[in-house]
């Protein structure tokens, strides 16, 4: 008989002490502006979406010259009113966030001045700087955008006072020519 090798002692197993790290966090920067400026660019975008559907209006207004134009006018007047709400809100989110931006900055530069760790502080002044330099972006564009959105919809506003009070054939062609100049301002926005 062969002879068996004796069998190895197990070995104990060795486990490495569990060590608890303790849980760094980076302190949450609590500025709302991207979510504000998110807000605000949706409205803007609703806004000419809203001034793009008035235009429209207006344009089977036009159309509808030679036939019964009522039904078409009345569409209008509806989209000029949804137009005129969607402006309103554009106008007091703008304001909104005019007044509180200098606050969110501020805000944003004493938390910044209470990060320690140079990493993560880089990388939140990058993102305030860029958000910043968007928001000033964003406030000019607004500024300028505002001044044309009130002479469109001033002009709508007048072309609709017109034929409410004159809604032919006559009054609806001599009004066409006006609508090119008001379509032109609005591909601009």
């Amino acid at each position: 008989k062969k002879e068996e090798a004796p069998k190895p002692t197990p070995t104990p197993e060795v486990k490495a002490p569990e060590v608890k790290l303790p849980e760094v966090k980076a302190p949450a920067l609590q500025v709302k502006l991207p979510g504000e400026l998110s807000a605000l660019q949706a409205e803007v975008g609703k806004g000419k979406a809203s001034l793009d559907k008035a235009v429209a209006s207006l344009d089977a207004v036009i159309a509808a010259a030679d036939g019964d134009a009522r039904p078409a006018f009345a569409e209008y007047q509806k989209d000029l009113a949804a137009l005129e709400a969607q402006v309103k809100s554009v106008r007091s989110h703008a304001d909104d966030m005019k007044a509180k931006g200098t606050d969110y900055f501020k805000a944003w530069e004493a938390q910044l001045a209470t990060i320690a760790t140079p990493e993560i502080k880089a990388a939140a002044e990058k993102r305030r700087e860029d958000l910043s330099k968007m928001y000033g972006s964003l406030l000019d564009g607004m500024g300028k955008a505002r001044e044309n959105y009130d002479g469109i919809f001033t002009t709508l506003q007048d072309m609709s006072k017109i034929l409410e009070n004159d809604l032919n054939a006559e009054c609806i062609k001599a009004l066409a020519p006006k609508v090119a100049p008001v379509k032109e301002k609005v591909a601009a926005l």
